[in-house]
């Protein structure tokens, strides 16, 4: 009977770990195969911020930057810049950071079921360097499961390496979600 709880036990971290999120790889036939891209800072000028006490700045140039990752590890060739640089890629991905929501970490933890879940959304669009639109997205996640109702900066984190992953699932795929 002893030797049933470390195997419970593994069971029980798998099911809380989970996955990471992940990224299609590129396919030749991809609208973007073989393209350079820049993913420029996301605007977070209209940001809509809300029971999250955090600075906020840094998020722009963070979900800038995991998009960027998502999408090199897709085999895309991806670069990131500071909002406002220069085209210097045949792609650019432009975005703004729409909102910030801490929710409420006593929710998480006493009622759970995703109440009081964290929430972070962008919207933006993949255009050629010529101006030609290829499509344009929007994504959200939420993240509401955590230790003791979990930490709400570290939800945030992972919804915003989700919301990257997702965009660049949609830039590779040429497949846009709005």
């Amino acid at each position: 009977m002893c030797k049933r709880y470390p195997v419970a036990a593994l069971l029980m971290l798998a099911l809380v770990a989970g996955c990471g999120p992940s990224v299609e790889k590129i396919a030749p036939t991809s609208p973007i195969s073989g393209l350079k891209t820049q993913v420029a800072e996301f605007d977070m000028s209209s940001v809509r911020v809300s029971s999250y006490e955090v600075a906020t700045d840094a998020f722009g140039l963070e979900v800038a930057q995991k998009v960027a990752q998502a999408l090199h590890e897709g085999g895309v060739d991806a670069d990131t810049s500071p909002r406002g640089a220069p085209a210097m890629g045949k792609v650019m991905v432009e975005g703004q950071v729409t909102l910030i929501d801490g929710g409420s970490r006593a929710l998480r933890y006493w009622v759970g079921f995703g109440a009081g879940a964290t929430k972070f959304a962008v919207r933006g669009r993949v255009r050629t360097a010529d101006g030609k639109v290829l499509g344009e997205f929007s994504d959200e996640r939420r993240s509401g499961f955590g230790m003791f109702g979990g930490d709400t900066e570290t939800l945030m984190h992972r919804c915003v390496e989700s919301v990257a992953y997702d965009v660049a699932n949609m830039i590779i795929t040429g497949e846009y979600r709005q």
